[in-house]
């Protein structure tokens, strides 16, 4: 195996395991681990948790309070985060990747569980050797309302 190929293949394992990091952050409700996923500044372009959100860059802590104030508002919520599509450029990277997700949101006395399908398109900068992001964009392709489905015999 040549360097370049080993150097690679260590490069997008470092980068999986940045967002396997985070989406367990996420589950966990780890606002310190949450935040060694990212740059100190991030560009936050789009987004699906955060109400009416505006491009703009944050600083992490920002983006972790902002991030937490939201999920503050589920019981659960599940991560998964796949076929990862990675370009790296010496310590510059891009990364796509599909984004499943299932939640329970308080709601009154029950819980609602829903679900939402997306993708990241994200920018990762190598920082003490390992890959952070530093921008990221969420797109949902949809969402759903599980006992909306099951009322209606879907």
């Amino acid at each position: 195996m040549t360097d370049e190929l080993v150097q690679r293949v260590a490069d997008e394992l470092g980068i999986r395991r940045t967002l396997a990091r985070l989406s367990r952050a996420q589950d966990t409700v780890d606002r310190e681990a949450y935040k060694t996923c990212f740059t100190e500044r991030v560009l936050l372009a789009a987004t699906v948790v955060i109400p009416d959100w505006e491009p703009r860059e944050v600083s992490v802590d920002e983006l972790a309070d902002r991030y937490f104030a939201e999920m503050d508002k589920y019981i659960f919520g599940q991560h998964f985060v796949t076929n990862h599509i990675i370009d790296v450029d010496g310590d510059e990277a891009t990364c796509t990747a599909d984004l499943w997700c299932v939640s329970a949101l308080r709601d009154g006395a029950d819980p609602r569980v829903t679900g939402l399908g997306g993708r990241y398109d994200l920018k990762l900068r190598r920082v003490g050797g390992e890959w952070r992001i530093c921008e990221r964009s969420i797109f949902e392709n949809y969402s759903f309302d599980a006992g909306e489905l099951l009322r209606h015999g879907a």
